[in-house]
């Protein structure tokens, strides 16, 4: 999966799906993606945050795309989370973590997104073994996009891929089966969490739920999923 920035529920539960997560930091960034924004509860409404990254051409690798951050944008982004989650229980913490994410020097912004997703699992507890592919598959990105896929999980010795449901139509299930790998699509859930009296809208940045639900909380959360086949 690519690097996304502090995603949503949805992408830890494929943290937790897996044996092996990879980030695929290597194909190209895709801009208003997911990789350096996402959405936080501001006012009661999901709300955008895009952290900034230096202009770059089309199918630049994520792994190439250089952070742009000022104070300005820290001290901003920091106000915007004290004002909306002062009151939640987790601020102190979650705040910290955040903060220390992106106020690090990471030359890319694939290294700051990876950091966001691993710092995350890391307070919650979920252990999980984690590559690259710019590091441990780069020997393969001439292959077409089931092709590396397929050689990436060879190499890992898996025998079944699990994949997002929102990437059904990007990949078939013969594809793989001929290679002796099964295919699972991954269904969030996606249910509400913390204080019953808040409003909740789903789909939001894992900053939210860290904000308002404990640790066991959390990793209840990160494996509440479906499995499906074709």
């Amino acid at each position: 999966m690519q690097p996304y920035l502090f995603p949503y529920i949805g992408y830890f539960n494929l943290t937790a799906a897996a044996d092996v997560f990879v980030f695929y930091d290597d194909v190209a960034y895709i801009k208003q993606g997911w990789i350096n924004r996402n959405k936080l509860l501001l006012n009661g409404e999901a709300s955008y945050f895009t952290v900034p990254v230096k202009r770059c051409q089309i199918n630049t690798p994520i792994n190439m795309v250089e952070v742009k951050i000022t104070e300005e944008w820290l001290v901003r982004f920091y106000k915007t989370l004290r004002f909306n989650y002062a009151k939640s229980p987790y601020f102190s913490d979650v705040s910290e973590l955040v903060m220390s994410v992106l106020n690090a020097s990471f030359p890319s912004i694939s290294e700051m997104a990876e950091e966001s997703v691993i710092s995350t699992l890391t307070y919650v507890g979920l252990r999980k073994n984690i590559v690259r592919s710019s590091k441990s598959f780069s020997d393969n990105k001439n292959l077409g996009r089931a092709e590396r896929l397929i050689d990436i999980c060879k190499q890992l010795d898996a025998d079944c891929y699990v994949n997002s449901i929102g990437g059904k139509g990007l990949y078939h299930e013969n594809e793989f089966s001929k290679k002796e790998i099964e295919l699972r699509w991954l269904k969030p859930q996606l249910m509400p969490y913390g204080p019953s009296t808040r409003a909740f809208v789903p789909g939001l940045s894992v900053i939210d739920l860290l904000m308002w639900a404990g640790q066991d909380e959390c990793l209840e959360c990160f494996n509440d999923y479906e499995l499906l086949k074709d």
